[in-house]
Order: structure tokens, then sequence, then C-alpha cells
């Protein structure tokens, strides 16, 4: 009995053992189609996702480059007219580059306006003043600013400087402030010269002749109206044709003289001033008693006697063309470089 149990007993085990089987088969068989479902509705959902998505995409993608390529567009009308902004300022700084060229003076214009004012201001001192020492001083100044520069424009007018100064150099100078003062010490003398007894009668008698008597009248008339006689007496070899009436006119023609020639050498007129002097010679040795006053007067006009004038007639007209003609050929220069700008 025992035995006939356990075989039962094993049966139902293996029986029972079975049917768990199965039925555990059963339900994995029937998972299998459910998860086969599910992939085939999560592929359905994924490809309709990615069909939507794709067509959107490539929409947005499409829009997106259109409106870049308007962008674009856009930023290359701003950049033509900026290169066009562009090329007129740099039209417009290059005109602005030739008027500050021909409106700021280079190197060699700063120079000639030197010259110009320093060769200006020494013609100057030599016509109007003669005076020659500042004359060679200006010239010098106008030489030493050339020495400094190299430019071969600038020979002609150093030649002519070098020969003014040459000239200047070798001329006898004169002192103008000394002969200034020796002219102005003869006219103060001429105030302080006595008359000589010749010219004192001389004034008497004319003075007595313009105040006749009444005979004396009597007679004049007599002869003027009756016998129409005219008195002819023989001038005086010491008295001059010209008899002053009075002491004040005869140096006041001396005073002339001498004014004659402190212009005579002012304006370097030889002629005037060799007449000039000699003329006050005449009148002093003529009508002024030979005392003090006369003797250094006499000294005074011998010495200025001597000078002659026309050594000195110098002139700076070739320096003064040379400098025309190089302002002239710097401004044609400076011309054309600006057209050619």
């Amino acid at each position: 009995m025992s035995e006939q149990q356990q075989d039962v007993n094993v049966q139902s085990n293996v029986t029972q053992g079975n049917i768990k089987y199965m039925e555990n088969k059963t339900k994995r068989n029937s998972k299998l189609p459910v998860l086969l479902a599910l992939l085939s509705l999560s592929c359905t959902f994924y490809i309709a996702y990615e069909g939507m998505y794709g067509v959107f995409g490539i929409k947005n993608q499409i829009n997106n480059s259109n409106q870049q390529q308007q962008q674009i567009a856009v930023l290359s009308q701003q950049n033509q007219q900026l290169q066009q902004e562009l090329a007129a300022i740099q039209q417009v700084q290059l005109q602005l580059q030739g008027q500050i060229h021909n409106v700021i003076p280079n190197q060699t214009t700063i120079i000639i306006a030197q010259l110009g004012n320093l060769i200006g201001a020494a013609n100057q001192s030599l016509i109007l003043y003669h005076d020659n020492a500042a004359t060679i001083k200006l010239l010098g100044y106008a030489l030493q600013l050339l020495t400094s520069n190299s430019d071969p424009q600038f020979s002609e007018v150093k030649i002519n400087i070098t020969k003014n100064i040459d000239q200047l150099q070798a001329v006898s100078s004169f002192d103008s402030t000394i002969i200034g003062t020796k002219l102005e010490t003869l006219y103060q003398l001429s105030n302080r010269l006595n008359l000589t007894s010749v010219a004192t009668k001389a004034e008497n008698n004319r003075q007595q002749e313009t105040n006749p008597g009444m005979w004396q009248r009597f007679v004049a008339n007599f002869k003027q109206t009756i016998l129409g006689m005219i008195k002819v007496e023989e001038a005086n070899s010491t008295v001059s044709n010209l008899i002053p009436q009075n002491d004040t006119l005869l140096r006041q023609h001396l005073q002339l003289d001498i004014l004659n020639a402190k212009q005579a050498f002012l304006s370097r007129n030889q002629f005037l001033w060799q007449q000039s002097i000699n003329d006050a010679l005449e009148i002093s040795n003529k009508y002024f008693v030979n005392d003090q006053f006369r003797i250094e007067e006499l000294q005074i006009l011998q010495e200025l006697q001597k000078i002659n004038l026309e050594g000195v007639q110098i002139n700076l007209d070739l320096t003064m063309q040379a400098l025309a003609k190089l302002q002239q050929f710097v401004s044609s220069k400076s011309a054309n470089e600006s057209v050619v700008q």
C-alpha cells in the first residue's frame, strides 16, 4: 500500500507539474502578441511624428533661409552705400590735403618770406637812411640764413647778396650821425657870425637910399621925369651883386645853403651837395668877419667839401629781382603740385 500510494503521489505531482508548465507556457505565448502590438503601435506613432516634424522643420528651415537671404541683401546694400560714402570722404580728404598744402607754408616758403623781410629792411636802410653798417648787418643775416640751406634754387640770391656785401664794405662809408651833427653845427654857427664892415656899410648905404632927404628926392624926381637919366654905378669887387637888405636875409641865405646840403646828403646828390657847400663858403667869405666862429665854420665846410657822395651809390636791385624770380618759381611749382594732386 505504501508503494502504491507513493506511485500515486508521484504521478499526481508529475501531473500537477505538467499542468503548471502548460499554464506558464500559455501565459508566455499570450504576452508575445501584446508586445508585438505595442511595438508596432510605437513604430506607427514614431513614423507619424517623424513625418510631421520633418515637414515642419523643412518649412522652418526654408523660412529661416529666406530671412537670412533678405538680411544678407540688406547688409550688402548698406555695405555698398558705406563704400560710396567712404570713397566720397576720401575724395574730400584729398581735396583738403591739397588746400592745406597750399595754405600751410613749407620750409622753402618760410625761408623766402624771411629773406624778403631781411632784404626789404636792408634796402630801406640803404635808400632812406643811407646806413651802410645796418645794411651790411641785415644782408649778413640773410646770407647766414642761406648758408644753412643747401638748396640750389637759392644760389642766385646768395651770389647777389655776397656781391652787395662786398661792394658796401669796399666803399668809404660815411657816418651819417657825424655829418648830420656837423651840418647842425653849421646851422647854429650861422646865427653867431658877424657881418663884415663892407657888408655893414653897404647895408647902411642901402638904408640911406631907401630914406633919402627932401633935396635928394627932388633931384631924383627931376632926373627921372625931366631928364630921364639913369644912374649907373660900378659894383664893388668885394661886395656881391646881390646886396642883402638886412642881416636876417643874409643869414637865411646861408642857412638855406646848409639845409640844401643836408638834403643832398640824404639823397646822395653829389651835384647839389657840392653846389650848396661852395655857395655857403662864398657867402661866408664875402659877408662875415673872420672870427673864431667863422674859423670853426670854415673848417667844417672844408671837411664837408672833400666828401664825394658818388662812391656810395649802391643798390640792391639785382638781389630784389632774384628774390622775385625765386618767389614766382616756388609759387608756380606749388600750383602745379596742387593740380596734379
